[in-house]
């Protein structure tokens, strides 16, 4: 219960939602700069993994998730309470009134005490202390999703997975109070919505604070966190474990179907917010209720998962909530786009059944995380998949924008609402269906179930160019999921250009570029209509009879969020060069290392006679066991380092082996100076038996004096 209540408090922080009432209408960024404060929000999120391997190798005071989830808490907490205290600017539109009014036919001087010039340029700090939160709050969360993975490794194969069924449940149920609190607590008139009344920002972030806070004694007093014992990895054994389990086959398989798949089953409509505001004539607050109603179908199609589909098959699982959200989505787009069925209550109403299949597939697909981390890289494992899956979505929006970019589907367009338009956005819709039917092609990659993804992981070989495709891959993925969009670019580039013009700055012209902003298009992440609405671009602003904001006049909104991504950059160049070191000199295969003799023995004895013909073939290895249902799962080796007479390291090495007709226990033991093959022993006893199969041992010959005994030695011994 202690794990769903923090959870619980996970679900509340919606910050991001106040980017459209707050920073777009209350303040009047425009499109550009709400565009760059979604980005910045998100990018805490990009560094998931490098939290997830910090929290894995560097407990604090004896504990590798708690005390992270308390750290995460306190930093979101406390720079919530910043925002709480800060002066909030008034309104840009001071007087009402003048709200969607043509401001470049009204008298400069009737501006005066009913436009807030100075709004804008206060949002620079707004961004900055709430990306400052999210990187807070992706800390307790990646804290958090390691604990869970631990714990649902520890259930039974038969129920295994009903802990991240209830976890995730109870965020989804929460996120319905989130939706709601932002929803009807910011649609006041200055926030763009109906209500008299409405919470100022410092209110909500109050909320939000203590909320925050409340989850700093739930992990302190109630969360019960797995004993951590002395076999901590150091830093570099944990990434050399690292290492080889991402050149394991099996691993490089799903991460490429959680890639790939992504990108297709991602694949947009740009016309999608046009549509629903000019077609559909959707309402902002009904918009946020069916929104919640989605949540609600969401959740019990989470829990009725967890009751009764924790042993369906993955693939039947995939493959037909796919087909049915293609073909529910199809119903609402084709009668919408032809006029048949033009309503607000049908296009909102009919994608919720949508998320019934949608809730299955999403949680069936995090099943394989569960079975792939292991035994102390829980965190970065559970960070490192979820990632991918993330990063597809860049590649996704990118390729939908160049698609849609060759159809009539812009604003001017679905205004116009010709024959023609209609055929445009139908293609669209078609080419959309046909990519997410060949995200499909991809499920092959997929598992079916627990057992059978244990089965690939041992049976999987390794394979090292596969490792460093799956790392070159990510590299470049995480790279483009943080590189700023083309209107982020240019203000970056823009400092220059600016130094040698001189400035010019009247009233008149500034009310021209208030007109030139445009609303931010308004997503709701948590319903299936929102994967078909990306943000347009400046350059399709410009296309559809709007005119670009002029992002070379810097702000002090600009400058800040300038130096901000310079210097997020800047760090992503010094972890890339530590990346680097570290790939360099400890990632690389090592036989003084654990995992390095390990693999190197367990392929020895996979060719040895004497062994085979005992377990049989194929000849899988593991660490030490942790129960039935944990078998077969390859955990951190036992190993002893040692040094010999003369202070050379040795290093003495434990693990399993397991073939179709037995199981026994390794011992293998090298010094440093050994070459390839060459042990000091390497033992073998089978279980069943107790027999003790001496496959290599030259420890009476290691034992002699001096070098003419050790020749005589093997000459004796015929070695």
């Amino acid at each position: 219960m202690s794990k769903q209540g923090h959870h619980f408090v996970l679900a509340t922080f919606q910050i991001l939602r106040t980017v459209y009432p707050f920073l777009n209408n209350y303040l009047h960024l425009n499109g550009y700069q709400t565009l760059s404060a979604r980005v910045l929000l998100s990018l805490p999120w990009s560094f998931k993994v490098i939290i997830g391997i910090v929290s894995d190798c560097f407990p604090i005071m004896g504990s590798r998730r708690r005390a992270y989830m308390i750290v995460g808490w306190f930093v979101c907490s406390g720079t919530l309470l910043v925002l709480v205290f800060m002066n909030q600017e008034p309104p840009f539109y001071m007087d009402r009134t003048l709200r969607g009014k043509d401001l470049s036919k009204l008298p400069p001087d009737d501006f005066k005490g009913r436009i807030n010039w100075q709004a804008p340029d206060s949002g620079s700090l707004y961004i900055l202390l709430m990306m400052m939160a999210s990187f807070g709050y992706m800390i307790a969360d990646v804290a958090s999703d390691g604990l869970v993975v631990e714990f649902s490794q520890r259930e039974p194969e038969q129920t295994r997975g009903s802990v991240l069924s209830t976890v995730y449940l109870v965020r989804s149920v929460t996120m319905i109070a989130a939706v709601l609190l932002v929803g009807f607590g910011m649609n006041g008139e200055d926030y763009g919505g109906t209500f008299s009344w409405s919470l100022s920002m410092s209110q909500l972030m109050l909320i939000f604070a203590l909320l925050s806070l409340m989850a700093v004694p739930s992990a302190l007093w109630l969360i019960q966190e797995p004993p951590l014992g002395d076999d901590v990895p150091k830093f570099c054994v944990y990434m050399r474990g690292l290492w080889v389990l991402l050149q394991n086959a099996a691993v490089v398989q799903i991460l490429a179907y959680r890639f790939f798949s992504g990108i297709f089953d991602g694949f947009t409509i740009t016309a999608s917010d046009p549509i629903q505001r000019y077609w559909a004539h959707v309402h902002l607050l009904n918009e946020s209720l069916f929104a919640v109603l989605g949540l609600v179908i969401f959740s019990l199609a989470l829990y009725m998962t967890k009751k009764i589909g924790l042993g369906w098959n993955w693939r039947n699982v995939i493959a037909w909530t796919t087909l049915s959200v293609i073909g529910l989505d199809a119903v609402v787009g084709m009668l919408t786009t032809w006029d048949v069925v033009r309503s607000q209550w049908f296009w909102l109403g009919t994608p919720i059944l949508e998320e019934l299949p949608q809730a299955m597939n999403f949680l069936v697909s995090t099943f394989v995380v569960v079975e792939l981390a292991e035994l102390g890289n829980e965190a970065a494992v559970y960070g490192l998949l979820t990632t991918v899956s993330n990063l597809s979505s860049p590649f996704a929006s990118c390729i939908s924008k160049n698609v849609n970019a060759h159809f009539d589907v812009g604003v001017a367009d679905i205004i116009h609402d010709s024959k023609h338009v209609r055929w445009q956005v139908t293609w669209t819709f078609v080419i959309a269906y046909i990519m997410k039917l060949l995200s499909l092609a991809w499920l092959p990659l997929l598992p079916r179930q627990k057992r059978e993804t244990q089965e690939l992981k041992q049976r999987a070989g390794k394979w090292f160019w596969g490792g460093v495709a799956t790392v070159a891959i990510f590299t470049f993925a995480f790279l483009w999921s943080i590189t700023p969009s083309a209107e982020m670019l240019r203000f970056l580039a823009s400092p220059a250009i600016r130094a040698v013009q001189k400035p010019v700055v009247q009233q008149r012209s500034r009310v021209l570029q208030v007109m030139t902003r445009r609303p931010a298009t308004t997503r709701n992440i948590t319903t299936s209509r929102s994967r078909f609405a990306p943000e347009k671009s400046t350059a399709q602003a410009t296309k559809e009879g709007h005119k670009a904001p002029d992002a070379l006049v810097l702000t002090p909104y600009e400058k800040v969020t300038a130096t901000a991504t310079g210097g997020f950059w800047l760090g992503l160049i010094g972890l890339g060069a530590v990346g680097v070191y570290f790939v360099a000199r400890e990632l690389l295969p090592n036989r003084m290392s654990p995992n390095g003799l390990f693999s190197e023995s367990l392929d020895f004895l996979s060719e040895n006679t004497d062994v085979t013909s005992r377990l049989g073939l194929p000849i899988h290895g593991y660490g030490h066991d942790h129960g039935g249902h944990r078998e077969g799962r390859r955990n951190r080796i036992e190993h002893v380092n040692l040094k010999d007479k003369n202070g050379n390291p040795r290093l003495r090495i434990k693990y399993n082996i397991k073939g179709p007709t037995g199981h026994a226990y390794v011992f293998a033991e090298v010094n440093q100076d050994m070459k390839k093959n060459e042990y000091v022993y390497l033992i073998v006893q089978v279980t069943k038996t107790g027999e003790l199969l001496k496959v290599i041992d030259n420890r009476q010959i290691l034992s002699a004096e001096t070098q003419e005994e050790q020749d005589a030695l093997r000459m004796l011994l015929g070695k």
